[in-house]
């Protein structure tokens, strides 16, 4: 092993063993490509062995992501964790060395540190001996060369290098060649002759030995090399930005910042923006020219969702702004949309009533844009006649001024308003919003009207235009880079998938609204329980329950509406755990929220509530809720009232003993007319179970067997459950015990167990072989043959199954 630092006694050895060794006999010797050099004494030996055909040479390619997890799980055991390989593979480019020095730097590092990932010394000193060998040979002119290099942190091409060491090209070539024989740098397969350093750790060993000052000289000298080196415009600035700020170079760090800045927001790359805006707002010459780059600041952090830092960034603009009335005005707006973001209503409402006031009089855009805040806050507090008021004055300003952003806003809230005092009267505004919007290509005020309009078609039944309307707006959110208005839009898209039934899909948005929002927003807290919604629905009422109380706290800061959906779930959660007395508590909580907070809402609440009652076979406390719904919906009988009120009325007669089956098949009849096919699946099995007790005879085993399979299909266990717990004992499908009887193939079930390791798609389709596609049509079918909706219940099945315990799907 590691045959590169052998002597030449050894280096005899091997020789001898090789050309005298017998058929029956092989030696393996391994060595390091990048410690061997053309002029290294084992090229000989190789030479040598390989001209009298004693040599067979194999190529070992770096470890892939799973390669690294199953080192990481030998070397480490129980501490071994997915992230840890993750970030391991993500350092070490999978080279075996590099892998096994950084897991041995996690091992000696505190409780915490692992996630730093350390250079490893025996990295550095490996990097630096090989450096120091080109210094003996070369001179100390190639440590300088290949210093600056390291601090440039990208390819250069061979003009950069010439630049860089400011002599003759035929030294720079020399030196160059010398450090692509000692495996320090490789060339670029390029139409350009261009270098860059072999590995990711070789780079930063030589540039963690370079002193801070001169480190800091480099940069200057990189900076002013890549000044004169052709690139592509936002790339050239950025890097220009970073080492011009790093050299304390401050007004050429400013102005290149702010040009990659502008670029970077022109064309969405809103990360890239604030990493800039940040340079520049340390660089500053002076207050004007910080308090212009802390606005842009804002509106870039303001797109990626990242309510918390915008909020700093715009109190520090506002000091720097406190002799400018009209721009502290504005400020204040812009503050007010920024604390809405996190929930902070009331905090919002004083800045935005602080701009209007300090705006009266001027009828300008920013006090329409403050009408606008105020008008949004209202509707969040359930007073849409004010709303209304206000959003018509802001629209009629903006109008004046032209101001076509404020202008769509302004439609936005007026016609979301509009839709919860008299539904669909409200849609045409949005609609105007949207195409003022597109008209004027303006991305985030098309995306939140977009929005209002999915919620208006929501409510209104309309869930196919619903759902087209949110994918095309989520397609432009993606084109624009705006993350948190795509979060937003898959929140939305997770009540439409549900509602028609795919629960799968619903998931999927579920989990990518919570990966996008912003920790410390109103988002993240209702991407969240949506999620806990689909656990729910989807069997996993355990993992349900965890998340629900994780977010306890903060979703007492979300709108009404989305509060409302979380203690309906909440009920839910409680029922599928069998806790039928704290269900009831739930659910009478979340009605009395709708009675005191949601004047013209609350079917959720209302129908979550008469399923404990159900459940509980509670005829008292169901008629007392059917009193309070009749007083709550008085005067108003929408599509969706009227289904309630007529489950309402089914599951009453089945409590009381009366034949229910008519009453149930009419609702599920309904629950399908209204595009809601689980709830009408659910409520026709309800049925047949209600025709079976009122007449007596054995249930029909092809009908319910049929609706359980297409429950099961959708991924809807909470109601399979519900649907079984209901059925006359022996009636219901068994179970499948230890997977004995289902018709596994043999790649199915080696899916199964790629699935419960945690692998994803891709990783299971170069697992087995076959294209993303298959492993996704691999998965279904593992999901669709246990019943399960999850991969986590795939897991839990594959451990029962191994422990030789009772499996169940």
């Amino acid at each position: 092993e590691d045959v590169h630092e052998a002597d030449a006694a050894s280096r005899e050895l091997f020789l001898y063993l090789a050309m005298t060794m017998r058929i029956g006999i092989c030696m393996v010797i391994t060595y390091r490509e990048d410690e061997v050099g053309p002029a290294h004494p084992l090229r000989a030996l190789l030479l040598d062995l390989q001209r009298e055909r004693r040599l067979a040479q194999l190529s070992l390619a770096p470890l892939d992501p799973a390669g690294v997890e199953r080192m990481t799980a030998a070397l480490l055991g129980k501490d071994a964790t997915s992230e840890l390989a993750r970030l391991v593979h993500e350092r070490s480019q999978g080279i075996p060395f590099y892998v096994e020095e950084l897991l041995k730097t996690t091992v000696d590092a505190s409780p915490g540190a692992p996630g730093q990932l350390a250079l490893p010394r025996s990295v550095s000193d490996s990097v630096q001996l090989r450096l120091q060998r080109l210094v003996t040979e070369r001179g100390p002119q190639i440590a300088d060369l290949l210093q600056a290099a390291a601090v440039a942190g990208v390819p250069l091409d061979y003009p950069a290098f010439v630049r860089l060491s400011g002599r003759a090209e035929a030294e720079v070539d020399a030196d160059l060649a010398a450090s692509v024989d000692a495996q320090l740098l490789e060339r670029l397969a390029t139409r350009t002759e261009s270098y860059q350093f072999r590995h990711a750790l070789t780079r930063e060993a030589i540039e963690t030995a370079i002193p801070e000052p001169r480190r800091r000289r480099l940069h200057g000298r990189v900076a002013e090399a890549l000044a004169a080196t052709p690139r592509p415009e936002d790339e050239r600035a950025a890097l220009l930005a970073h080492h011009f700020a790093a050299a304390g170079n401050e007004q050429q760090a400013f102005r290149y910042a702010r040009e990659g800045a502008a670029r970077a927001l022109r064309l969405g790359a809103y990360s890239t923006a604030v990493d800039l805006l940040q340079v520049a707002a340390e660089a500053a010459p002076d207050d004007v020219g910080r308090l212009e780059t802390l606005e842009s600041l804002v509106h870039a952090l303001q797109a990626g969702g990242r309510a918390t830092e915008a909020e700093a960034a715009l109190r520090t603009a506002r000091e720097l702004a406190l002799a400018d009335a009209d721009r502290t005005a504005a400020l204040d707006v812009r503050l007010a949309d920024v604390l809405l973001m996190q929930g902070r209503r009331s905090e919002a409402m004083m800045a935005a009533s602080r701009a209007a006031a300090a705006l009266e009089g001027h009828e300008g855009p920013t006090l329409a844009a403050a009408l606008v805040i105020s008008a949004r806050l209202s509707r969040v507090e359930n007073d849409h006649e004010r709303a209304v008021q206000l959003a018509e004055r802001a629209l009629a300003i903006a109008r004046g001024c032209r101001e076509r952003a404020i202008e769509a806003s302004a439609l936005t809230v007026l016609g979301s308003a509009r839709v919860r005092l008299a539904g669909a009267k409200g849609v045409p505004d949005l609609e105007e919003a949207v195409a003022v919007a597109k008209a004027h290509d303006l991305g985030g005020e098309l995306v939140v009207a977009s929005v209002e309009l999915v919620l208006a078609l929501r409510s209104l039944g309309r869930w196919d235009t619903a759902r087209a309307a949110a994918e095309e707006a989520l397609t432009i959110a993606r084109e624009r880079g705006l993350e948190f208005a795509q979060a937003r839009l898959l929140t939305e898209l997770v009540h439409i998938h549900y509602t028609q039934g795919r629960y799968r899909d619903a998931r999927d948005s579920a989990e990518r609204a919570v990966a996008m929002s912003r920790q410390g927003t109103t988002l993240a807290t209702v991407a969240r329980s949506l999620l806990c919604t689909l656990l729910t629905l989807q069997g996993e009422s355990e993992a349900a329950f965890a998340l629900s109380e994780q977010i306890a706290i903060p979703i007492v800061a979300v709108e009404p509406d989305r509060r409302l959906g979380y203690l309906s779930t909440r009920a839910r959660i409680f029922r599928a755990l069998g806790d039928l007395d704290a269900a009831a508590e739930a659910a009478s909580r979340a009605v009395e929220f709708v009675l005191s907070a949601l004047p013209r809402a609350g079917v959720e609440a209302f129908l979550a509530a008469a399923d404990v009652a159900e459940a509980r076979r509670d005829g008292a406390e169901l008629r007392r809720l059917m009193a309070r719904c009749d007083a709550h919906f008085a005067g108003r009988e929408s599509r969706p009232i009227a289904v309630m009120r007529a489950e309402m009325d089914a599951i009453l007669a089945d409590i009381e003993g009366r034949n229910a089956a008519d009453a149930f098949a009419r609702v599920a009849e309904r629950y399908a007319e209204l595009g809601v096919p689980v709830r009408a699946a659910y409520r026709h099995a309800c049925a047949m179970i209600a025709a079976i007790r009122a007449q007596g005879s054995d249930l029909p085993d092809a009908p319910v067997r049929a609706i359980r399979a297409e429950l099961v299909e959708r991924g809807a266990l909470y109601y399979v459950n519900i649907i079984d717990a209901a059925l006359p004992s022996g009636a219901a499908p068994a179970r499948t015990p230890h997977g004995a009887t289902l018709s596994f193939s043999k790649v199915e079930l080696r899916t199964a167990m790629l699935v419960s390791r945690g692998h994803t798609n891709d990783r299971i389709a170069a697992e087995l072989g076959v294209t993303v596609d298959d492993a996704e049509d691999l998965v279904a079918a593992v999901l669709r043959k246990l019943g399960v909706a999850s991969r986590a219940q795939v897991a839990s099945w594959v451990l029962q199954r191994e422990e030789g315990r009772p499996a169940r799907p």
